[in-house]
């Protein structure tokens, strides 16, 4: 038997170390950039961001270039989940 976590209320105390952001067909370039930003300035480890508009991903890191993915790679965050990886092409399908 699961039982279940409880959410907590208000603000999370931390910032959680990974966060998946997809990108829905309203969201400009810039907006997806300016909320990846407040994550990471927030303190998040890694921000993953999906874009279904051009089948690829980001991985976004403080102080660090975005990696690109696109068809053809596989997303990979090893320094985060060592065991990762998960072909672009698999999460647009």
């Amino acid at each position: 038997m699961s039982k279940e976590a409880e959410v907590p209320a208000g603000p999370l105390e931390f910032p959680p170390a990974l966060v998946v952001e997809v990108r829905s067909p309203s969201d400009s370039v810039r907006q997806m950039t300016d909320k990846t930003n407040e994550y990471l300035d927030a303190g998040v480890t890694v921000v993953i961001v999906l874009d279904p508009l051009t089948d690829s991903a980001a991985a976004c890191r403080p102080g660090e270039w975005p990696q690109r993915y696109h068809n053809g790679h596989e997303l990979k965050i090893p320094d985060f989940l060592p065991e990762f990886a998960v072909p672009i092409k698999k999460i647009f399908g």
